[in-house]
């Protein structure tokens, strides 16, 4: 006999997963979209807020971590409902992860010391341009595991490598600055440091994304004999 459990208590834990993973994305979202400005602006008010924001990430991951081991233990789930539990609790290690590197950016701006960066154009456009690139990957990232789209993800994973070639411009130029203007390599620097966390976030991104497609196949991306066919 079927028992109660295996569709109307883990539909409604699901659920409850669901809603608290939204609340993690919408969340880390924010700090993403909020930590490029506060180091460009030197704005401390707004990249305190983006470091006490962290907590609520890293809180409701915990939730997440503990609610999946409570349905790992309870109810049991096998074959796709596993491989959905399992994405679930990635996809908010990863997104925990990303709040991690908005923070870090956040730190940046507390370490200027004062001074907006003075940074050129060039290098001020490579860092707009790659954190669009990598909020867009992750927005949509969260839309693929939300919408369970495979065509999605593997778009998302796809474009990776064009945000891994706007932080090599990046480094390349800025490279290039700190041999052409040493006095501004403080914040160069720095720049550079920045740089690198809205990369990582593009990884991590692509990472979430990899999880939906090994959700919707059982396998991972990649792998040998895996069906082109579109979810």
């Amino acid at each position: 006999m079927t028992k109660p459990h295996t569709l109307t208590s883990f539909d409604e834990r699901l659920d409850g997963l669901s809603e608290q993973l939204r609340s993690l994305a919408t969340t880390a979202g924010t700090m993403v979209d909020g930590c490029l400005d506060a180091f460009l602006d030197k704005d401390c008010a707004a990249a305190q807020a983006i470091i006490h924001r962290d907590l609520e990430v890293d809180r409701l991951e915990e939730a997440i971590h503990a609610d999946v081991m409570d349905i790992l233990a309870r109810l049991q789930p096998v074959s796709s409902d596993l491989r959905l539990v399992l994405a679930v609790e990635r996809a908010a290690s990863n997104l925990e992860r990303v709040g991690d590197k908005a923070k870090s950016i956040a730190k940046r701006c507390l370490a200027l010391d004062g001074a907006a960066p003075a940074l050129t154009q060039d290098t001020l456009d490579l860092l707009r341009g790659l954190e669009r690139a990598v909020s867009k990957m992750l927005e949509d990232a969260i839309a693929s595991l939300t919408r369970r789209s495979y065509i999605l993800a593997a778009d998302v994973e796809a474009r990776d490598s064009s945000a891994d070639d706007l932080y090599d411009d990046l480094f390349h130029h800025v490279v290039a600055q700190l041999q052409q203007d040493p006095a501004n390599a403080a914040v160069n620097v720095h720049a550079l440091f920045v740089g690198k966390a809205l990369e990582r976030i593009g990884d991590h991104a692509a990472n979430i994304a990899e999880e939906v497609r090994f959700l919707l196949r059982g396998r991972l991306a990649g792998a040998a004999g895996e069906s082109p066919a579109e979810s």
